[in-house]
């Protein structure tokens, strides 16, 4: 009766360790890429559809995918998916919505992330650091919306561009779809709870500037406003030891607050060896 409860113990005892390894090793494979500076999709709810030079890949939830500067990210009907950067800065991509990932740049002392949203709704939240020049701009058709480190959400529909800002400050630009040069009338700081819209039939002028306004709490208890301030929330709670700037070496614990999944990162490569 000894020996079989001592069998027993250290199988039980030999299951743990296995599953805890294993859940470690399937854990940290996100947070290895994004250590080199790479960059980590994840697709949290239904299907998203990742393309990187000329070659595509469908991924179901949950997974996992590394991505480089020019790949689109598209979220299917009732999908939904994160873009997660090595500032520990997150896009986060509503259903039925299209991103190109424009430009990245990550340097010692500089990052760089240019979204560009082709349709949807894109919430990002940026980190702000302390030993590192943080860039960040999210571009449509008529607009350009840079910060440096807040929450806020674009969404580009109809012909339409609003720009929502939830946390500190975005500078909207609305642009001239055909040169990209900035409209008379065109600029205004966004600040917190506040949002203006550009109509690609409206135009701002010099006459009729770019007018802020107040987020309605109707739009506050959308449930995509309230899913991405339930979790802009959890990452706070994460950060609170550190406050509002971070560096650079304490990114893993906002990272582990936002990578929510336990599977393996799939390289990029996985998607560029079946390039023709």
């Amino acid at each position: 009766l000894i020996a079989g409860v001592i069998i027993l113990v250290l199988i039980v005892a030999g299951a743990a360790f296995f599953l805890n390894n294993k859940n470690k090793n399937l854990s940290f494979g996100a947070l290895e890429v994004l250590a080199n500076d790479g960059i980590v999709v994840e697709v949290i709810q239904g299907q998203a559809k990742i393309t990187m030079e000329g070659n595509e890949k469908v991924l179901d939830a949950p997974a996992s995918q590394e991505i480089i500067k020019g790949a689109r990210v598209e979220t299917l009907v009732g999908g939904q998916a994160n873009i997660i950067f090595s500032s520990g800065s997150v896009a986060r991509l509503d259903e039925s919505t299209s991103v190109d990932l424009s430009d990245y740049q990550s340097l010692k002392q500089n990052i760089r992330v240019k979204l560009y949203l082709n349709s949807g709704n894109l919430w990002s939240r940026v980190q702000r650091l302390l030993d590192v020049e943080n860039e960040y701009e999210v571009k449509t058709s008529n607009t350009v919306a840079v910060v440096r480190g807040t929450s806020f959400n674009v969404s580009w529909l109809n012909n339409q561009t609003r720009v929502d800002v939830l946390r500190n400050k975005v500078l909207a630009t609305a642009i001239d779809s055909q040169g990209g040069q900035i409209l008379p009338g065109g600029q205004a700081d966004v600040e917190d709870g506040n949002f203006v819209q550009i109509d690609g039939a409206n135009l701002p002028s010099e006459q009729k500037p770019l007018v802020v306004q107040a987020i309605s709490s109707q739009d506050l208890e959308r449930p995509w406003f309230k899913k991405n301030l339930d979790i802009d929330e959890k990452i706070d709670g994460a950060l609170l030891s550190f406050g509002d700037n971070i560096s650079r070496s304490h990114l893993k614990e906002i990272l582990l607050a936002v990578i929510s999944l336990k599977i393996k990162t799939a390289p990029k490569e996985d998607i560029l060896k079946n390039k023709a």
